[in-house]
C-alpha cells in the first residue's frame, strides 16, 4: 500500500531494494527509503517538506525528525557540511550490552585488545553446551551484531561470522 501511495506521486520503486523509491524534482533527486513503519528522506529541503505533507495526510500522526543529526533504525547519521555523511551506532550498540547483561543477570566486564583473539576461533568440545534459552540469546544478539556490522561496523564481521557458525550448537566459551 504504501509502495502504491509512492508510486502514485511518480516514485519508482529501486530495482535492486524495493524499499527505497525516487523520484527527480526540479531536476534533483528525491529519495525515500522505509522499513515497516519507519522512514527516510533525502533530498532538497522543499521537496522532502512536500513529500511529509503528502505523506502525513495519507498516514496520519508521525514523528518527524530534522536535522544534521538522525537516527534511523538504530543507525545514526550525522550530515556534514561538506557534502559528506559520517554514520555510526554507538548508542545501538550500548543498549544491545545493557539489554544483554540484563537477559544473563551479570556485567560484561571484559576488556579486549583484539576484536580477532586466536583462542576465540578454537571450539573447546568439552565446554558445556547451553541450554535452549541460553541458545536462543546467543542468536539474538549475534543477529543483533549482524544488523550493525553490515551498516557500520565491518571490522567485526570475521569475528561475528565465526560465531555465526556456532548458533546450532554454541557452548559457555561461546
Amino acid at each position: 500500500m504504501f509502495a502504491d501511495v509512492l508510486m502514485q506521486e511518480g516514485f519508482k520503486i529501486n530495482k535492486i531494494d524495493k524499499c527505497v523509491a525516487n523520484k527527480t524534482v526540479d531536476g534533483k533527486q528525491l529519495t525515500i527509503g522505509w522499513y515497516v513503519d519507519d522512514n527516510i528522506v533525502g533530498g532538497q529541503t522543499k521537496a522532502v517538506t512536500n513529500l511529509i505533507d503528502k505523506i502525513n495526510k495519507r498516514f496520519p500522526g508521525l514523528t518527524i525528525q530534522r536535522g544534521k543529526k538522525l537516527e534511523f533504525l538504530g543507525i545514526d547519521f550525522h550530515f556534514r557540511g561538506d557534502g559528506k555523511v559520517d554514520v555510526g551506532m554507538v548508542p545501538y550498540i550500548k543498549q544491545m550490552i545493557k539489554d544483554l547483561e540484563e537477559e544473563l543477570g551479570m556485567v560484561l566486564n571484559r576488556k579486549y585488545r583484539t576484536l580477532h583473539a586466536k583462542w576465540l576461533f578454537k571450539v573447546n568440545k568439552k565446554s558445556p553446551k547451553l541450554n535452549r534459552a541460553k541458545a536462543d540469546i546467543f542468536l539474538k544478539y549475534i543477529m543483533k551484531v549482524v544488523w550493525a556490522m553490515k551498516r557500520s561496523r565491518p571490522d567485526v564481521e570475521f569475528t561475528n561470522t565465526f560465531l555465526m557458525t556456532r548458533v546450532h550448537k554454541p557452548n559457555r566459551e561461546n
